[in-house]
């Protein structure tokens, strides 16, 4: 079997990131505002531009992100009653026999073509919300770049 791809985590800094969120004070996330750039575009009400915002690398602007929905477990797997699915003897996964039942989703957990089709079905079901959003030319890159580190340079 091969390997699956490890993912990737990307540390974005927040405003005030040493304080849990609801407990951040005006005063800290005006001492440390964090790396997002802000745009001027607020949605609800339609004013201001979406790309008004400058990632620039200065510390305050080193990250822009916009929100293109989310998918579920319940989506990517196909179970949408969790307790009716175990109450039917379904399993999601058994790690010795490295396959479910009732749902193949995790067969071959570390197969790289099982891997391959999991990540293609989540890129299937993000496209359908961003292109909702967006318009039915909007995708998710097949590929994205690594981050550049400028950091010191």
């Amino acid at each position: 079997a091969g390997r699956c791809h490890a993912p990737v985590w990307y540390s974005l800094p927040g405003a005030c990131p040493q304080m849990r969120y609801h407990l951040k004070t005006p005063r800290c996330v005006k001492n440390f505002p964090g790396g997002f750039a802000w745009a001027s575009y607020n949605e609800s009400t339609g004013l201001g531009r979406k790309d008004d915002w400058q990632v620039t690398g200065e510390r305050t602007l080193t990250y822009h992100v916009d929100w293109a929905g989310e998918v579920t477990l319940d989506e990517l797997v196909g179970i949408y009653n969790y307790t009716s699915f175990m109450s039917h003897g379904y399993r999601e996964y058994d790690k010795v026999s490295d396959r479910g039942y009732g749902t193949s989703f995790w067969n071959g957990i570390h197969d790289e073509t099982a891997c391959k089709y999991r990540m293609d079905r989540l890129r299937e079901l993000l496209n359908e919300k961003i292109s909702t959003k967006y318009g039915a030319t909007a995708k998710f890159p097949r590929n994205l770049p690594d981050p550049i580190c400028d950091v010191g340079g």
